[in-house]
């Protein structure tokens, strides 16, 4: 069992226009737009579709606003001076990641 497939993979908007258009659209024409206006309907109340809708602590930069960008650098380690700043030190991944990042990586 994969990853569950869209139900709408592609969806041509000039066509779809052209068949609601229609003054008498077949049977299947009519059934196949009231379908994907229910699927379009389905999705709209699904939303806001955002990355910053769910974004919580540890998840978010240390100024505390969800629209920071925050990168989890594995070989960056806090500086010694306690400057707040980071600095690299290659091929030794930082420990404290981990408990960022929790089980994820």
């Amino acid at each position: 069992m994969g990853p569950r497939r869209p139900e709408v993979e592609f969806v041509d908007l000039r066509k779809v226009q052209q068949c609601a258009c229609t003054p008498s659209p077949s049977p299947d024409m009519a059934a196949g737009l009231q379908e994907l206006k229910q699927l379009a309907n389905g999705a709209l109340k699904k939303g806001p579709f955002s990355i910053t809708t769910d974004k919580q602590p540890p998840h978010v930069a240390a100024s505390n606003d969800i629209h920071d960008f925050l990168s989890y650098a594995p070989y960056f380690w806090p500086s010694d001076s306690g400057d707040g700043k980071y600095v690299r030190r290659d091929g030794k991944r930082n420990p404290g990641r981990k408990h960022q990042m929790g089980d994820f990586f």
